[in-house]
């Protein structure tokens, strides 16, 4: 979700940076809407922080999860915890079991207030 009417009392979740509030090995839980059936979760553990993965580069700056991140999850928030969204759940590893990773919430937030979207 980009963009929202702020009209509309819809709820929101609090986005949180993984500096402190997600260690790896932290559990995290990634939301998503697999082949359109409905809200779906899926738990796992926090397994690299951005940086810790240098190929292929497109995932240098995303965290790596062992969640499921099925298709329909792409989009989907990754929260800890405590319900705060740590990340944007955006690629798995196809027959790679363990192997989903999630742009951190810090990139998301750098690109909405870039483009005034905050």
């Amino acid at each position: 979700l980009l963009k929202m009417d702020r009209e509309a009392a819809i709820p929101t979740l609090k986005m949180e940076s993984l500096d402190e509030s997600s260690p790896v090995g932290a559990w995290v839980v990634v939301l998503g809407n697999p082949f359109g059936t409905g809200i779906t979760a899926t738990i796992g553990i926090l397994s690299a922080k951005p940086g810790a993965i240098a190929e292929p580069a497109y995932l240098k700056r995303r965290m790596q999860l062992n969640a499921a991140i099925n298709p329909g999850n792409s989009g989907g928030p990754v929260l800890n915890l405590r319900g705060e969204v740590i990340g944007v759940a955006s690629a798995a590893v196809p027959g790679g079991f363990g192997l989903g990773f999630a742009v951190p919430a810090s990139t998301v937030k750098a690109f909405l207030n870039k483009n005034r979207m905050d």
